[in-house]
């Protein structure tokens, strides 16, 4: 077998998504619509495929997106997509060689993050990345869901359209992601593929309802969902929510209250809520809201010293990492990281004794500040060389919320 590792060119890339398609059990899209809307990701994403002579028999690709750490700031992340490998071509070193090839070339494009939704949890913990955000996949009958608590609520609800959403959508994103740890800016090239315009009329099972907070003439939050028929001949559906985004707390409470007091609704469901929503505390009887934690953001550190400064820190931090790092050795050796009173941080090589030795994978999973060093220490999957360091590293660590990414890529 001589496979060969490369970008695609502009003239392969429909083939290249029909393989996409097909490792996701998918059938490519036989529709003009479609597939322009697939044509415009050939610009934004690097792509590194796997070819067996003029067959296409794995995918792979990344697109560039400033991502948000804690303290507010944000790096330039890959942001890992369309990774697939034939089923003829399994168990052979495919993905291995093409994520190798896709986290080399992020690297030398100055990318010191990378993240990604994985299909399977078992895969890439093997390639450095480490679960560094959870999300939960709730349910909750609407006659459960009396709200007793609220924020203040100022502004109003109104059903909206695709267009509005286009158009207020990424300023409210953007303010929702200004401190959320994890939270990718969303591409424009992603709000036309998940949000096209026109909407497609031909298509009733794409279509959406949606919903705007506005307050002081400025939309602050929206909804976008599906109404899925229970099929009992008594007229009930299930709500699916698809996308919320609130840039302020009367914006979530609004939208959350519009949501759950739809008529002739039985269930709500929503697969992307933060561990930290306050829907839970607002609830007359929380018990009723089903919560299923689902790993979210698989994260991969390519520039430690650079990742680790830009974050903030709650306490002032000396410490010492020793990170062990097969997959990327650029990124192995130790690493002092001091942050001062106000939480700004400096990361640097160095030849002194490690505080903490752990894997790339572990550095990664604690990065957001959502899992504690010392919880990965008794899991051994980190070893304390100096009494406290894990103690003095998870205070600092701590963020102010948890990490999200409602962006499915």
């Amino acid at each position: 077998m001589n496979i060969k590792y490369r970008s695609p060119t502009k003239e392969e890339w429909p083939a290249f998504g029909r393989a996409v398609a097909r490792g996701f059990g998918n059938h490519p899209p036989t529709d003009d619509h479609s597939r322009s809307r697939w044509d415009v990701f050939y610009d934004v994403v690097s792509a590194v495929g796997a070819w067996d002579g003029d067959e296409v028999v794995g995918t792979s690709g990344s697109f560039v997106s400033p991502t948000t750490v804690p303290g507010g700031a944000k790096l330039p992340a890959a942001l890992v997509t369309i990774v697939t490998v034939a089923a003829t071509h399994r168990r052979r070193g495919l993905l291995t060689n093409m994520m190798k090839r896709l986290l080399e070339g992020a690297h030398e494009r100055g990318e010191p993050i990378a993240t990604l939704w994985a299909s399977e949890s078992i895969i890439y913990g093997r390639f450095g990345y480490g679960m560094a955000g959870q999300h939960y996949d709730v349910k909750i009958a609407s006659d459960r869901a009396a709200f007793r608590h609220l924020p203040e609520i100022a502004g109003s609800v109104r059903y909206a359209d695709r267009k509005l959403v286009r158009e207020a959508g990424p300023g409210i994103w953007d303010r929702a992601a200004a401190n959320r740890p994890g939270m990718p800016d969303r591409h424009e090239t992603k709000w036309q593929s998940d949000m096209p315009l026109p909407e497609d009329e031909s298509k009733p099972e794409k279509r959406r309802f949606y919903a705007a907070y506005e307050e002081n003439g400025r939309v602050d939050g929206y909804v976008s969902y599906k109404t899925v028929d229970k099929d009992r001949g008594m007229g009930e559906s299930d709500v699916h929510v698809e996308d919320f985004i609130a840039a302020t707390d009367a914006a979530h409470a609004a939208l959350w209250q519009f949501i759950l007091n739809m008529d002739l609704i039985e269930d709500v469901l929503y697969g992307t809520m933060p561990l930290d929503d306050p829907l839970w505390w607002m609830l007359e009887d929380p018990r009723h809201l089903k919560r299923t934690p689902y790993d979210a953001i698989w994260l991969r550190l390519l520039d430690i010293e650079r990742a680790l400064s830009a974050r903030t820190y709650s306490e002032p931090l000396d410490v010492v990492f020793s990170v062990e790092d097969e997959f990327c050795p650029w990124a192995a050796g130790s690493y002092r990281l001091t942050a001062d009173g106000s939480g700004k941080a400096e990361c640097r090589r160095t030849e002194d004794a490690a505080d903490i030795v752990l894997p790339a994978a572990s550095l990664a999973t604690c990065y957001f500040g959502s899992v504690k060093f010392a919880d990965l220490a008794r899991a051994g999957r980190a070893v304390e060389k100096t009494d406290g360091a894990l103690l003095r590293a998870d205070r600092a660590f701590a963020a102010e919320l948890e990490p999200w990414c409602p962006l499915h890529y």
